[in-house]
């Protein structure tokens, strides 16, 4: 502690706010961490261990393995998060809209949404209630005249949403939206990997699968639509996930990649897809027979797990990616996932392609 002249002595070299800024922060630093003498040397290191996150015994986690660890979900949440800022941003670009139209038509907006939606709605006829529930029969023990009131509340719903929908394309058709909120877009490394299309397409789709997911057969049919529909704007990757819960994946993405080794990578995996509830290896060799493979090629290939290393790492790529089921696209690196309908795929790809 300073005594009083030395104080006095010391005040004549440096002023008290000089004093204050200079030596305040280490002040502040000492009252943090303590007074004793372990706990300085703790402070002495501390810039060194702001790596560090956690320890055990003298084993370290550092922030950066955390992060590596984490990337999977946090990506996914990452995604999560935009998609919940574009749903809101969708539902006040309609608000203002709606809004906007209302006002230039001299009506409240109740007033302008009962005269472009709710006057437009036409009653169900007898035969459309009737049709909806000869196709839901056997799902419910009550008449058709007691399910009735339901049925016409269910169809008049669904013509609302349909109206109100298109006025909601018209008006953002007039008024020419623009929407400036960029989606988070994950780089993927596709290089060696089985492809479709142009290598220079504006707009690549890259495709996490597992040949024994239904889900992932199911989206299928949507590629040929959208090779159809966009021609050589669109080229298609394919990556390995096999979940590891379907017991005969492995393996069936092994087969595919020996048979790309041969140069027909699609037209087995086409195979694989007609023949999904018969991915046994046994049935593995008859499929690389039906399409024309060198049959001793592609044994020696899939008994020797050739292709092993090449399916996890695929799996890797995709967890690192966010992915953690199956189907998952990236189209130019914006995260898609579920069996998705051609709209879902078109509105992304048009985007891409507009911009």
């Amino acid at each position: 502690m300073l005594d009083g002249n030395t104080f006095v002595i010391y005040q004549k070299k440096i002023s008290r706010r000089a004093f204050m800024k200079k030596f305040g922060v280490i002040f502040s630093l000492i009252i943090i961490f303590g007074i004793g003498c372990d706990n300085i040397k703790s402070l002495q290191n501390f810039a060194g261990k702001k790596n560090v996150v956690a320890k055990i015994n003298d084993l370290e986690i550092t922030s950066s393995e955390l992060d590596s660890a984490a990337a999977s979900q946090l990506k996914k949440l990452e995604m999560q998060t935009f998609q919940i800022k574009r749903r809101t941003l969708d539902s006040l670009i309609q608000s203002k809209l709606i809004e906007a139209a209302a006002k230039n038509a001299d009506l409240s907006i109740a007033d302008y949404l009962k005269r472009e939606v709710k006057d437009k709605i036409t009653p169900p006829s007898e035969s459309e209630l009737k049709a909806l529930f000869e196709s839901g029969k056997g799902k419910t023990k009550k008449s058709f005249e007691e399910m009735k009131p339901e049925i016409a509340n269910y169809l008049i719903r669904n013509q609302a949403a349909s109206k109100e929908q298109e006025l909601i394309t018209s008006l953002k058709r007039a008024a020419e939206v623009k929407v400036f909120l960029e989606p988070p877009r994950i780089k993927i490394d596709t290089n060696g990997a089985p492809s479709l299309g142009d290598k220079n397409a504006p707009v690549t789709i890259v495709e996490f699968s597992d040949y024994q997911c239904p889900f992932c057969k199911r989206v299928q049919p949507t590629f040929a639509r959208i090779s159809n529909e966009y021609k050589d704007k669109v080229r298609r990757v394919f990556l390995d996930f096999p979940l590891s819960f379907h017991a005969e994946a492995q393996k069936a993405h092994e087969a595919a990649l020996c048979a790309g080794d041969q140069d027909k990578y699609f037209e087995y995996n086409q195979k694989l897809w007609d023949n999904q509830r018969a991915l046994e290896v046994k049935k593995l060799k008859k499929y690389a027979k039906q399409t024309q493979l060198d049959t001793k090629k592609f044994n020696d290939c899939l008994d020797s797990g050739a292709n092993a290393s090449k399916v996890l790492a695929n799996v890797q790529k995709g967890v690192t990616a966010g992915v953690s089921g199956t189907p998952a696209f990236f189209i130019n690196g914006i995260m898609l996932s579920g069996a998705q309908p051609f709209s879902a795929f078109k509105e992304l790809i048009d985007n891409e392609l507009n911009n």
